[in-house]
């Protein structure tokens, strides 16, 4: 019971322990409540037991000079609080005995915890009138255990009660906003992205999936296999008739329009498989502008139309709409195809090829080509991804998979 309390600070009277610097009252080693106040009282009559302490003495160490209180009824309140904590009578008492006109006066034995040396000297002295087996036992604490050093260590330990209330007072509001927040996306998930219905466009019967799809929101441009060349046709996004689209070359290639809405990324080829000559191409029409020396396949703009990446053999290059700037980006481990820059012009994600089983899978690096890896771990379903790209707001990645 007496190894938490601090010797040098602490007494002991009848089945009762006082921590003078904690501020704490316990009894056989449970801790008492008791306010700031009783316990400052409680802690000056400790320092001079069998004394009396005068009201006014109590009040000057309770209220600093200039507090306007009724002094009167809250020393009578801040008395019966501790009267009640110690389980003391006022009409019978066994520890504060109330002099009438005087003051206040502790009876009983104070003792040091521990038995410390030097916390308190005892003297003996036989009262004036009392038989020889009465006599007054005085304990008269040392000046560390002054009022004003017991109610300043008192002052700080409260200050850092508080303190420490705080921040478990935050602790805890941090604890339930992010249960809050954990519990909202478990009971709302975000929904995952489903087809609501599918339309059909155009009859066309010769479209060319390797062509791919391109639109500018009004139109929707593709190619059809016609006979040994390939035509570019157009038709509307709300469906009908498809149209030939009159194309600078005779087998075209429509990759990409630009941000800006303004040209065409288009290639040159004779065999679909091969890499071509990328271009240029005003949406307004007219003549077709060579890209420098950029010869590729899969091209794609990025999202503020100041650079184009393609793909060359195993690598992935970077080129201006001028022509000028053209550097190899990455080399990959395996053949890339569709490179996709993200909204944010921060993330470029591509599909290759894994030689080794035949499959694919969808890559991703920082558009410095920093951070090369695949975006699913070894063995995630789908086991083969291919073809993907951002949605506007850059929240999803669609690609295509397969068991």
């Amino acid at each position: 019971m007496e190894h938490g309390v601090d010797p040098k600070l602490a007494v002991r009277f009848g089945l009762f322990e006082v921590d003078l610097v904690r501020g704490v009252l316990s009894r056989q080693g449970a801790r008492l409540k008791i306010q700031e106040q009783p316990f400052r009282i409680l802690a000056l009559l400790l320092q001079r037991p069998g004394e009396i302490v005068t009201r006014e003495e109590l009040q000057q160490s309770l209220w600093p000079e200039g507090t306007h209180v009724n002094f009167d009824g809250s020393l009578n309140a801040a008395l019966k609080k501790l009267r009640a904590a110690i389980q003391d009578d006022a009409e019978n008492p066994h520890f504060i005995e109330t002099v009438p006109r005087q003051g206040y006066r502790f009876l009983a034995p104070v003792h040091s915890v521990n038995g410390s040396r030097n916390s308190i000297s005892q003297s003996t002295n036989v009262s004036p009138g009392s038989s020889e087996d009465s006599f007054e036992v005085r304990m008269r604490l040392n000046p560390e255990f002054s009022p004003e050093r017991a109610a300043k260590l008192y002052r700080e330990r409260k200050m850092a009660e508080r303190a420490a209330r705080w921040f478990d007072f935050t602790l805890l509001s941090c604890a339930f906003v992010f249960g809050s927040w954990l519990l909202f996306f478990i009971v709302y998930p975000v929904p995952r992205p489903s087809v609501q219905r599918m339309t059909r466009i155009t009859n066309a019967g010769g479209i060319d999936e390797w062509g791919g799809i391109v639109s500018d929101g009004t139109r929707i441009f593709f190619l059809e296999h016609d006979g040994g060349h390939w035509n570019l046709m157009q038709t509307s996004v709300e469906g009908g008739n498809a149209e030939k689209m009159p194309a600078p070359f005779e087998n075209t290639r429509l990759f990409a329009l630009s941000p800006d809405h303004s040209q065409f990324l288009i290639g040159q080829f004779i065999r679909r498989d091969d890499e071509m000559p990328l271009w240029l191409w005003p949406v307004q029409g007219g003549e077709p502008r060579r890209m420098g020396e950029a010869v590729g396949r899969d091209p794609a703009w990025s999202p503020d139309g100041s650079q184009i990446i393609y793909v060359r053999g195993r690598s992935l290059y970077t080129i201006h709409p001028d022509g000028t700037q053209l550097r190899e980006l990455a080399y990959s481990p395996g053949l890339p195809h569709f490179p996709a820059w993200s909204p944010d012009g921060e993330t470029i994600r591509f599909s290759m090829d894994k030689r080794e089983d035949g499959t694919q899978a969808v890559w991703e690096m920082a558009a410095d080509a920093s951070g090369l890896h695949p975006i699913l771990a070894s063995g995630r379903r789908p086991t083969s991804q291919s073809a993907g790209e951002w949605t506007a707001d850059g929240r999803y990645f669609l690609f295509s998979g397969c068991e």
